[in-house]
């Protein structure tokens, strides 16, 4: 825009109107110079004049004659001028278009470039939208790194508080008396022999421990004169006076080959005791016979062997080598009898008459009721 206004500033061009007035004048102008010349002429020829005239005449004809060609010249200039004009109005109009071109090419180079400027723009906020997720994905990095570091730490917590708190069940929780580094009652599972899980007296003082207990009598609170199903299932007290029950004692010996441990203590607290390496019952079915033994060893005399591979009796099931005399009944308790026996735990506590009391022949014999019998079982190494 600022070149056409210099353009138009150095160089006015006429307007079409100017134009034409200029080309009326001249031709105006002509017709008159050539109507003066012919007059002239022709008077000059009328008048028949002088050489001095005619000189005269014809440098006045000359001079017409200049004017006339220079007024021939200015028409032809103004012809020459109207064909610039025309020119200069295509140039112009070409000028005009160029330029208009170019304004628009500024406007949308002006247009790209403010894209150009906004893409960088939105470039650069991508850049950094996308150093920020580095950064942010580096932290996480670090932040995952400590914390995979934090998870192993705790996992080898954990795996130290759960290897304490196997050894503290195994201690205060243990699966089998063997277990058991306390003497006390826990619960034990035999999957193979019953179905449920049932509890136990431990005893992990006596002879190194490890020991279940099947039978224990120290102060006559409980009756042991029962009938062949409450010898089964067991009964009293495991914090007390009780029988574990001949099912689970034969679940016991069948599950693991086990040892016998009897402990004994007269009222003057004499103890004495007798070990069995080899000992099992059999099952229901065989009327729970005591079928093994193994050696005997200790300091109470051996006076079991005699009931070995003899079937338990009760007052409801005689299972003794008598006939006519029910040994349960006789001697008011159950036991693995012959005929009758030369040992009897079972036995009416405090009892001072013969065979009738706790008795172990071997150690104050058939008439000496004890004060404390324990029989106990474990697992043979």
């Amino acid at each position: 825009m600022n070149l056409f206004l210099s353009f138009s500033n150095a160089t006015r061009i006429p307007k079409r109107n100017e134009t034409n007035l200029l080309q009326s004048t001249i031709n105006n102008q002509l017709s008159e110079l050539r109507g003066s010349l012919e007059r002239q002429i022709k008077d000059a020829l009328d008048m028949k004049p002088d050489i001095g005239f005619l000189k005269t005449a014809a440098q006045f004809l000359t001079g017409d004659i200049e004017s006339l060609r220079s007024l021939e010249k200015q028409k032809n200039d103004g012809v020459n001028m109207e064909s610039a004009i025309q020119q200069l109005r295509a140039d112009f109009q070409s000028l005009s278009g160029e330029l208009e071109k170019q304004k628009k090419d500024a406007i949308n180079n002006e247009a790209e470039l403010e894209k150009l400027k906004q893409d960088g723009i939105n470039s650069e906020v991508e850049i950094q939208l996308l150093k920020a997720m580095l950064e942010q994905q580096q932290k996480s990095e670090v932040d995952n790194q400590s914390l995979r570091a934090e998870l192993e730490r705790q996992r080898e917590i954990t795996d130290g508080l759960v290897k304490a708190l196997n050894k503290h069940n195994t201690w205060f929780n243990p699966s089998t008396c063997s277990e058991a580094k306390f003497s006390g009652i826990y619960e034990t599972v035999l999957p193979n022999f019953i179905s449920q899980p049932f509890k136990v007296a431990c005893d992990a003082l006596t002879h190194g421990g490890g020991w279940t207990v099947i039978l224990k009598r120290m102060d006559g609170r409980v009756n042991f004169y029962r009938n062949l199903t409450e010898y089964k299932t067991g009964f009293g007290d495991l914090d007390g006076e009780f029988f574990l029950g001949l099912d689970k004692i034969h679940a016991l010996t069948a599950e693991r080959k086990q040892e016998l441990l009897v402990v004994l203590e007269d009222f003057e607290g004499v103890e004495a005791f007798e070990s069995y390496d080899a000992f099992a019952i059999g099952n229901e079915n065989q009327q729970y016979v005591l079928h093994t033994l193994g050696k005997a060893n200790g300091s109470a005399g051996d006076s079991l062997r005699r009931q070995e591979g003899q079937k338990f009796t009760t007052y409801d099931r005689d299972n003794d080598m008598y006939d006519n005399v029910n040994c349960a009944y006789r001697f008011t308790a159950a036991w693995w009898y012959k005929s009758c026996y030369d040992s009897h735990l079972l036995g009416k506590y405090n009892e001072p008459t013969w065979g009738n009391g706790v008795n172990w022949d071997t150690f104050r014999g058939p008439s000496y009721s004890l004060k404390k019998a324990v029989m106990m079982i474990r697992p043979k190494k």
